[in-house]
């Protein structure tokens, strides 16, 4: 054979594996593959500011992507969940079989969350919450969650009250949602295995309460410490300050959303409360996000564990969608067995459950900070 027939068969060799390698990847002729995730958020309800700021993030996480010289082109599709189970379930029905999507995102009240895990449940779709603690991952039936989820925050709120405060009675003080119900029956369960005592079960709606009503119920109670969860932190500050105004202070829980954005708040009207979230780590890529948000929205992050946590889900998605294409099932093996990930969330790793596996801490406002108290760990 001659010289030049051998160098023609090396050079069609050549750029035969080439080919191949272009289409096996969807990136022939400078083509990216197209990414469509579908994203659920509270984002019509002036209430609840959340929805926007994580929207804002999700945006900011495909402009990213889109401008990197990757493999992944990101759609974002939007429906608004309204904080509503059926408005959540028919937003993710739409996603799922009109849009097509395989990966649907967000969520932050648990009526949301839970519509959303029944909605891929049994399908080749999957979903990633970015918050709602009240719904537990589970990777066999396509449901990630990036929240703690509310039976290790019933049991750690149990754990520090009865055995580090000694605490033996408690109030509860709660909205009437998913999220609270689901924690406070978590918290009473744990805490009567202790030995404790439930001096006070109050309910509210938040969108017609009156904090002086929850006092006067209060007042004459003998309580040793007060858990108060909402899903609205400014609902929950609202009666966390005129709790403290009534003189009620006592060793007071409030919701670790309240907390999300402690990296700029100074927090000195709440010093003496306590609550409940993930240990924060100096994490140079949330920085980095931060950094970009304020660049491009001139505002700082405002909620900042939900917004970084949709903003890197995005990153997650489009990162093993560049490895395995369209193929679901590697894409989902991929998910379940995800360790040390990095990203502006910190480090992720899933439990066999689905859900994120992290520290977890007591902290009490001093000074206008978070100090911890007792750190609970994976």
């Amino acid at each position: 054979m001659s010289k030049r027939k051998i160098l023609i068969i090396i050079v069609s060799i050549i750029v035969l594996a080439a080919a191949v390698y272009l289409l096996s990847n969807n990136f022939i002729g400078g083509e990216k593959k197209l990414l469509k995730i579908g994203v659920i958020l509270p984002l019509e309800d002036s209430f609840l500011k959340q929805g926007p700021a994580m929207k804002a993030a999700a945006d900011l996480a495909m402009r990213e992507i889109n401008g990197q010289n990757g493999k992944v082109r990101v759609e974002l599709l939007y429906r608004d969940g309204g904080c509503e189970s059926n408005k959540a379930a028919r937003g993710a029905e739409d996603l799922i079989n009109k849009e097509e999507v395989n990966f649907v995102i967000g969520g932050f009240c648990e009526s949301e969350i839970m519509s959303m895990a029944k909605a891929v449940k049994g399908r080749e779709a999957i979903v990633i919450a970015s918050a709602g603690g009240g719904v537990s991952g589970s990777g066999a039936d396509n449901f990630f969650s990036l929240a703690v989820n509310n039976d290790k925050e019933g049991f750690m709120l149990a754990e520090y009250l009865a055995t580090k405060a000694k605490v033996g009675t408690a109030a509860v003080v709660y909205e009437k949602k998913d999220y609270a119900l689901t924690l406070v029956e978590d918290f009473k369960r744990y805490f009567s295995a202790k030995g404790g005592k439930i001096a006070a079960d109050i309910y509210f709606y938040p969108k017609s309460f009156e904090a002086s009503e929850i006092i006067n119920e209060l007042k004459g109670k003998d309580f040793g410490a007060l858990v108060l969860i909402s899903e609205m932190p400014a609902v929950a500050e609202k009666i966390a300050l005129e709790l403290k105004t009534a003189g009620l202070e006592k060793t007071i829980f409030l919701p670790g959303q309240m907390f999300s954005n402690d990296i700029w708040k100074d927090y000195s009207s709440l010093d003496g409360f306590y609550t409940v979230k993930a240990v924060s780590e100096e994490n140079k890529k949330f920085e980095k996000f931060a950094e970009a948000f304020k660049k491009r929205y001139g505002e700082e992050v405002s909620f900042a564990a939900e917004q970084a946590n949709i903003y890197s889900t995005i990153y997650l998605l489009a990162e093993a969608a560049g490895k395995y294409g369209d193929d679901f099932g590697k894409i989902k093996n991929y998910l379940v067995n995800l360790k040390k990930w990095e990203q502006a969330l910190g480090s992720l790793s899933f439990d066999e459950a689905g859900n994120r596996l992290s520290s977890y801490a007591v902290y009490v406002i001093k000074d206008g900070k978070l100090e911890s108290v007792k750190v609970f760990k994976p």
